[in-house]
């Protein structure tokens, strides 16, 4: 039996509440604290009552241990949690109960019943619980993830053809008809893309081009002109655009160029 074994029999025997394995009273920084090896706390109003453990493997780790009095004020019932053998109920004191763990390692027998006693707020310790111990719930994250996992439920029934469509919610089913939708209409602008390309293609042959052979177009460009199909001055209107948009960039490089010298 080991200290973690020790310590998963309280965290079942807590299973519903809240439970801390090494619970300080605060940080590790600035002093010295208290630590229990654990603090559990009923979820409820009516009982909230901490309770604090201390586990002890070893006689002799009892007869050292002289700190479970800074325990008390963090807790209204402290108890002493050891296997069979280590500790004797009349060794402790009245307000310390004792757990003893069975011979198998399986469960824990109440030996010495700890009394329920009247403590102030322990604030340093819940001011501990809550800055370094806890993670606040996320309502709104919790609300999409369980969105996500029934649609993911649906959207199985419907792959499966348990359902249809229709039911497997709005926004799923809108989703899914939107992409169905948009698939659609490209698979149609595509036919129609292949049905230009062609009639393009059927042309050229006609005009005696091969359409399988990679011509640059600067090439094809001279051939059509040759050919008497484009006139020449559309080419020389292009180069002159050209030309027009070369010199534009040169001027505004220079005057960049003197901005910079004279910086």
């Amino acid at each position: 039996m080991k200290y973690g074994d020790v310590m998963v029999l309280l965290a079942n025997r807590h299973s519903d509440d809240v439970f801390v394995p090494e619970c300080k009273d605060g940080p590790s920084y600035g002093r010295n604290h208290v630590r229990m090896d654990a603090w559990a706390m009923a979820k409820s109003y009516s009982r909230f009552r901490p309770t604090g453990y201390e586990i002890k493997m070893s006689r002799s780790d009892f007869l050292r241990d002289g700190k479970y009095p800074l325990y008390l004020p963090y807790c209204n019932s402290l108890w002493f949690v050891a296997p069979h053998g280590i500790i004797d109920p009349r060794e402790l004191p009245e307000e310390v109960g004792l757990l003893q763990i069975s011979k198998k390692g399986a469960r824990l027998f109440t030996k010495k019943k700890a009394p329920i006693r009247t403590i102030d707020p322990p604030v340093a310790l819940y001011e501990y619980l809550l800055i370094s111990r806890t993670r606040i719930k996320d309502e709104n994250a919790e609300m999409k993830e369980r969105q996500i996992t029934e649609r993911e439920a649906d959207l199985d029934a419907y792959l499966r053809g348990e359902k249809e469509l229709k039911d497997v919610g709005f926004g799923l089913g809108d989703k899914v008809w939107r992409d169905v939708k948009d698939l659609t209409c490209r698979a149609e602008l595509a036919e129609q893309n292949a049905g230009r390309d062609q009639e393009i293609r059927e042309r050229l042959i006609e005009l005696g081009f091969d359409p399988n052979r990679n011509v640059q177009t600067w090439t094809l460009d001279r051939e059509l002109r040759q050919r008497g199909l484009i006139e020449a001055d559309t080419t020389k209107t292009a180069l002159r655009g050209l030309i027009i948009q070369l010199e534009r960039s040169l001027a505004h490089l220079e005057k960049q160029t003197e901005r910079k010298s004279s910086d």
